[in-house]
């Protein structure tokens, strides 16, 4: 089922008020004596089609509109005001076609026909005064775009702003199909937020179709004093202590229905970040509407299925049959058993030593903090280095106790802290927030900041191996234990753009998933697959993605065979179109830059036990036997850069 886009919305719109007007105009004419309320609609459906159409014209090349005034739509408010207005024709046109199509006026005493728009008056009342709000919203958009006053676009803004306020504030059935996205009052949002705490228990599970995701906000261990305690951890990770604090705490839990999220893939973005209104699709299915005939359903490459949080198809439906094949699958090996969980920052290396974060400087890897945040061995280290908020800030680390973490890099503070069991791995989004897979084959999207989430039905029963968003678009690449690749659009629209599933009865998990940093200018992107078996493969696809131009497979760099040991298999890209493949003890730099592909190897020490690299820099870290640790840099030929070996804590007496 494909998704209404923006600009299909205001051409479906125009062309119900054209059709309303050219049934309504007639007929009123006929009657002898004209009801008032059918002469109002037809008044305010003309004049609405004004506005529509001087709105489609600049749709149609949003590269004429001034940058300025542009950047002041957010693309939020105009999904908002579009979807209210697709709603109102819908219901307008259902309940005035009847009225005019049962026979016709001259062959019918007059007063039978007012006696009808009679009975129907309080309802197209209602209706008219929606459309007016409507038809005020869209004359402000139009306003903003085609002024050239900077003053007068600020203030027609901000009545615009008040207006979809006030819409989302009376309106609570618009507020929870368009997620909030953020812009309902904030006295809204606090009552909302405290009615799904009041109705939640002590543990949050939201049930989103066959699959239950375990999710619990916790509050974060206070930073002054030093680091916090064991039994501070044991305390606050405890169910009695969290329910004897609940009342008192800021704790925030949004439920699983579309309409508790208050953020969206939108957020911060204006009009004059998008090429084309196309690619941008509203919150409405051709079921939500009683005239879905009027509207172009297909020209988006966009699937919302958002009210039931599944994944929909767009490069071919992935049926039951798919998943009950993949269900079945004889998994060979598992992904990277041997690594421990490493990353690096601009300046700083991160590597797990238990139940303890050491970070070490770039260069000369002197040991600059210890960071104690976790009760049990970490499992998970994820740094924010691509996201266009508060990128190169935040760290988030997950324990095999089910307890995860975000934390300030430079201070130690933490930000937030969550319970969710069985995560498998984690990526950082483009706007700052972070996108994590389970072994139950599902998403949550989680916001640090807010702590709202949002958890998503991808695969049920099909554990998630590894995840990466693109930092020059908005793809994000879900690779799967059983071998399958998905690449999906994030929250709140949710499209399959592309899927890999291999039909053999065994398969080999996915490890690690990289995209590549592209040049802006450039129109296409890669995507690096490893798997567990040591096959490593470079997908090339559009920055925008269009059927005409599918994923194609460009380089297959390495075939291990069967790989049913259990060695450890990874890579990442490094600077210049290069990547780094660690494969059977194995360290090699692949350039990928054309199509006669290069190779050579990393002298490395023997022993390996973790591997980081940060790109922009050519920079791989790697740990070694006994806490020794190493920086390598990966120009060629790649050199050593520094060695230590950091004195393991001696134990507590």
């Amino acid at each position: 089922m494909s998704a209404l886009s923006v600009a299909c919305s205001v051409a479906g719109l125009l062309t119900t008020g054209l059709e309303l007007a050219k049934i309504l105009a007639p007929y009123i004419s006929a009657l002898k004596e004209t009801p008032r309320i059918a002469t109002h609609v037809l008044s305010e459906i003309r004049a609405t089609n004004v506005i529509l159409s001087g709105l489609q014209k600049l749709f149609t090349k949003l590269s004429g509109i001034s940058p300025n005034s542009a950047a002041l739509i957010e693309l939020e408010e105009l999904i908002v005001v579009l979807t209210d207005g697709v709603l109102i024709y819908s219901e307008l046109e259902s309940t005035v076609g009847p009225l005019v199509a049962s026979d016709a006026p001259d062959s019918r005493p007059a007063i039978i026909a007012r006696l009808q728009w009679t009975r129907k008056e309080s309802l197209l009342e209602a209706i008219l005064v929606r459309l007016q709000g409507f038809k005020g919203s869209i004359t402000l958009v139009l306003a903003i775009l085609q002024t050239d006053s900077q003053i007068q676009a600020e203030e027609h803004h901000d009545r615009l702003s008040r207006n979809i306020n006030t819409l989302l504030e009376n309106d609570e059935g618009l507020w929870r199909r368009v997620g909030g996205l953020g812009l309902a009052s904030e006295e809204n949002k606090t009552s909302t937020t405290q009615d799904n705490e009041n109705n939640k228990s002590a543990q949050a599970e939201n049930t989103i179709g066959d699959a239950t995701v375990a999710f619990e906000v916790i509050p974060s261990c206070p930073a002054p004093g030093g680091p916090p305690r064991s039994f501070e951890l044991d305390l606050e990770a405890s169910r009695v202590y969290r329910m004897a604090k609940r009342d008192t705490m800021d704790f925030s839990f949004r439920s699983s229905l579309a309409g508790s999220i208050a953020w969206s893939i939108f957020s911060g973005l204006s009009v004059s970040d998008i090429s084309a209104v196309a690619a941008i699709a509203l919150p409405i299915k051709p079921k939500d509407l009683s005239n879905a005939h009027r509207y172009d359903f297909g020209n988006s490459p966009w699937n919302p299925e958002t009210t039931d949080h599944h994944l929909g198809g767009f490069s071919g439906t992935v049926t039951e049959e798919d998943l009950d094949i993949e269900r079945s699958k004889t998994i060979i090996g598992s992904p990277s058993p041997l690594l421990r969980p490493c990353a690096s920052s601009e300046s700083m290396f991160f590597y797990a030593q238990g139940s303890s974060i050491m970070r070490a400087r770039h260069n000369t890897l002197d040991m600059d903090a210890q960071v104690e945040h976790h009760n049990n061995d970490i499992i998970l280290i994820e740094v924010n280095n691509s996201s266009r908020r508060e990128s190169g800030k935040y760290v988030f680390t997950y324990d095999i106790g089910g307890v995860a973490v975000v934390w300030n890099l430079a201070t130690g503070e933490e930000l937030s802290r969550f319970i969710s069991p069985q995560l498998t791995c984690a990526a950082w989004m483009r706007n700052g927030h972070l996108v994590l897979g389970n072994a139950k084959g599902c998403l949550i999207f989680f916001d640090p900041i807010t702590t709202q989430h949002f958890p998503v039905t991808t695969f049920s029963g099909i554990a998630i191996s590894a995840i990466a968003q693109a930092e020059e678009c908005e793809y994000i690449a879900i690779g799967c234990q059983t071998g399958a690749v998905f690449i999906v659009t994030p929250p709140p629209y949710f499209a399959i753009l592309y899927h890999a599933v291999r039909r053999p009865q065994y398969s080999f998990p996915i490890a690690t998933l990289r995209w590549h940093r592209t040049p802006s200018l450039q129109q296409k992107t890669m995507l690096a697959v490893q798997y567990s078996n040591g096959d490593l493969r470079v997908w090339s696809m559009g920055k925008v993605y269009s059927p005409d131009n599918p994923v194609k497979t460009v380089r297959v760099l390495d075939k291990k065979g069967s790989g049913e040991d259990l060695n450890s298999h990874w890579m990442a890209w490094s600077k210049n179109g290069t990547i780094v493949q660690y494969s059977d003890s194995e360290t090699l730099a692949w350039d990928v830059r054309t199509k006669y592909v290069t190779q050579y190897s990393i002298p490395l020490p023997e022993g390996i036990q973790g591997m980081a690299v940060y790109g922009p820099e050519a920079r791989l870290f790697t740990i070694g036997p006994n806490d020794s640790i190493q920086q390598f840099n990966l120009r060629y030929p790649p050199t050593s850069v520094a060695s230590v070996q950091h004195q393991l804590p001696s134990p507590p007496s």
